[in-house]
């Protein structure tokens, strides 16, 4: 019995003993079990793809012939089987998009509109520059559009952020 300034250590019954050992042996194997999913997560990196293209959608299709169109950027993981298998979750290899007015007079973004998964930071949310970084990417963007009205694949232009998140 070991005593330490009044604290007298009270003495363990072998089994009490052996459930101590036993729930550290536990916490060690759950440990190393952790250690040994995020391993295989991290193994496998995201293959992002995002297309920029005319919108379909109706509801906010601004008027024709007003020198506006609605474009949503589409972003999707294409190695999702990978992924899943990897260990990482549904909601981090999601499709998403977002949809953003055109002004083809101008050649610049009107605005957003409705919800949807923001791959261009508009605001300093976690004060790492996103505005900035945002307006470039912006910009890089309406000049892809100048180019291709058509719209297409915009995936170097996406992933090139500094704030894009693997």
């Amino acid at each position: 019995m070991a005593m330490t300034k009044g604290y007298v250590e009270p003495v363990l019954t072998a089994r009490q003993e052996r459930l101590r050992v036993l729930a550290a042996e536990m916490q060690q194997l759950e440990e190393e079990e952790l250690a040994e999913i995020a391993a295989k997560k991290a193994a496998v990196t995201r293959v992002w793809q995002f297309t920029l293209l005319p919108s379909k959608d109706s509801y906010n299709a601004p008027r024709d012939g007003c020198g506006v169109v609605q474009y949503q950027l589409l972003g999707k993981v294409v190695n999702k089987d990978e992924c899943l298998a990897a260990g990482q979750s549904e909601h981090e290899i999601r499709v998403g998009g977002m949809t953003y007015l055109f002004n083809t007079l101008n050649g610049r973004f009107v605005c957003s509109t409705g919800g949807g998964s923001v791959y261009i930071s508009d605001r300093d949310y976690w004060g790492k520059g996103e505005k900035a970084e945002g307006e470039r990417t912006y910009g890089l963007l309406e000049d892809f559009l100048r180019e291709h009205p058509e719209g297409g694949d915009v995936t170097a232009i996406i992933t090139s952020q500094k704030t894009f998140v693997r």
